[in-house]
């Protein structure tokens, strides 16, 4: 039995490594985001604690072979790991002032660099103490094996159920518990069972007594899902959803009175009218803002929504007024999997795709996605979307106009405080046309004003600065990642 409990450390190991390494990265996503700045940091700063661990191991089991360090140094990486219960979102907040590259870096090495480095040191000492069993060779192999099949089963059980199920804080419990228990049985093994099996429930019931922080007030709703961390807030007889940190800006709004927002969503609105159509696609729901605008102001208004959170999609109809009917169709997947599928042609494709911040996907921003959007669209149809341009930086903007012309022969873009709505058509539309409908006496009377601004800010995108994005090179985080940096330092001057 013994040894049977010295052979699960590894495999127990492993487990726990990949189901930290993800919780770290829902722990990251609400302040850094989830682009490859966050996911380099992440992993690289666990390689390079697993590395340390590896040499620490093998150096430490070869001074003082003894089974029961094992056990302690499970028992210590599970003490570590209840703590970043307690010191999270102190954490966070420290690494927040150093940004998105080196944040990240920081925040992983003090949450997860500790166990990860302990964690690591069980597989070289296990190696050393099963060394005298079979050869050297088969013993490393049969070690190997079992902390990589830990680690598929941590990665597997982590981030299909038990994270989306469970939650993240208590992904770490139940990290905590495995760790607890296995480290006191190996400790206490061969005393007595009842004593064994008191102390190891007892210790490893110790996180769960820990509460989660305190959620804002008037946060109605709070859930995790594959995607994001959910929340619903009740602000002045609005709803507004809000992705992965409850204090940044909003998603989705459903507002007591009226559908103009002030935001971006109201140019949106005028997309059916542009294209007189409607049929109308939109890709990123979210919790519906801009489909509960078509079918109001749009009468026989037919709208497919996508979606890929489908817990987004669940808070849309239960908390945010998204109402079903004969007109909506929602689609619970990938935007770009969904426009290569085919189909019927639409009249308007909204896109409006962030995941979860202000990070767009980036094959969501690539020549071939807007040909995929194209080939969906009507012959007089038009594409009309959102591009993250903080006071105005046309860093990314550039970009994305550029990729746009490559693809549609007329590219116009309404340009807005934080935003810059880009509206690109499938035939050669001359500006003046599009001022004139947007001075269309059928406008319904709400979005009047909306037609009356966006005609005068309305402007041919000029393509010439930017370079067009594709599958192969797009480097949409870099982008928006130099926008918040210069966002940042001008408001530190202010």
């Amino acid at each position: 039995m013994a040894r049977v409990l010295l052979l699960l450390a590894p495999l127990l190991s492993g487990a726990a490594i990949m189901g930290l390494e993800l919780v770290g990265l829902r722990l990251l996503a609400p302040r850094f985001g989830a682009s490859t700045y966050v996911w380099g940091g992440l992993l690289g700063t666990i390689m390079a604690a697993l590395a340390v661990g590896y040499l620490l191991g093998g150096a430490l089991a070869d001074r003082r072979p003894r089974p029961a360090i094992v056990f302690q140094l499970l028992l210590a990486s599970a003490a570590w790991v209840a703590v970043d219960l307690l010191v999270t979102e102190a954490v966070l907040d420290a690494s927040e002032r150093l940004g998105a590259t080196l944040g990240p870096i920081l925040a992983t090495g003090l949450l997860l660099g500790p166990p990860m480095l302990l964690l690591g040191s069980v597989s070289p000492f296990v190696i050393r103490l099963e060394g005298h069993v079979s050869s050297l060779g088969v013993t490393a192999g049969r070690v190997f094996a079992l902390s990589t099949a830990g680690s598929l089963v941590g990665t597997f059980v982590a981030s299909f159920w038990w994270i989306p199920a469970y939650g993240s804080r208590n992904t770490l419990r139940a990290v905590f518990a495995a760790l607890a228990v296995l480290g006191i049985a190996g400790l206490a093994w061969p005393r007595s069972r009842a004593g064994r099996g008191a102390a190891a429930l007892g210790v490893a019931a110790l996180p769960f007594l820990v509460p989660d922080p305190p959620l804002l007030p008037g946060i109605v709703f709070a859930g995790e899902s594959p995607y994001n961390t959910v929340f619903v807030e009740e602000q002045g007889g609005n709803r507004l959803l809000r992705l992965n940190d409850p204090r940044r800006g909003f998603h989705s709004v459903q507002l007591g009175r009226g559908m103009l927002t002030g935001a971006y969503y109201d140019v949106l609105y005028l997309a059916p009218m542009l294209a007189g159509g409607r049929d109308v696609l939109v890709l990123g729901m979210g919790a519906g803002t801009t489909v509960r605008a078509y079918r109001r102001f749009y009468p026989g208004a037919r709208v497919t929504a996508v979606e890929i959170d489908p817990l987004i999609v669940r808070v849309a109809r239960e908390y945010m007024g998204l109402e079903p009917g004969p007109d909506l169709e929602v689609h619970v997947e990938d935007a770009r999997p969904f426009l290569k599928r085919g189909g019927k042609p639409f009249d308007v494709i909204e896109v409006d795709l962030f995941a979860g911040g202000p990070y767009a996907p980036f094959y969501c921003l690539t020549v071939e996605f807007f040909q995929a959007a194209r080939a969906r669209l009507a012959p007089s149809g038009l594409v009309a979307m959102n591009v993250y341009a903080p006071g105005g930086d046309r860093t990314l903007t550039d970009a994305v106009v550029a990729t746009l012309a490559e693809v549609f022969p007329t590219v116009l873009e309404v340009p807005l405080a934080e935003e810059h709505v880009l509206i690109a058509f499938g035939e050669e539309t001359a500006p003046e046309r599009v001022r004139a409908l947007l001075s269309s006496p059928g406008l319904p009377g709400e979005l009047v004003p909306v037609a009356r601004a966006a005609a005068d800010a309305l402007r041919p995108a000029a393509h010439g600065r930017g370079a067009e994005l594709t599958d192969d090179r797009a480097p949409v985080e870099p982008l928006t990642h130099a926008m918040i940096v210069r966002r940042d330092r001008l408001r530190a001057r202010r």
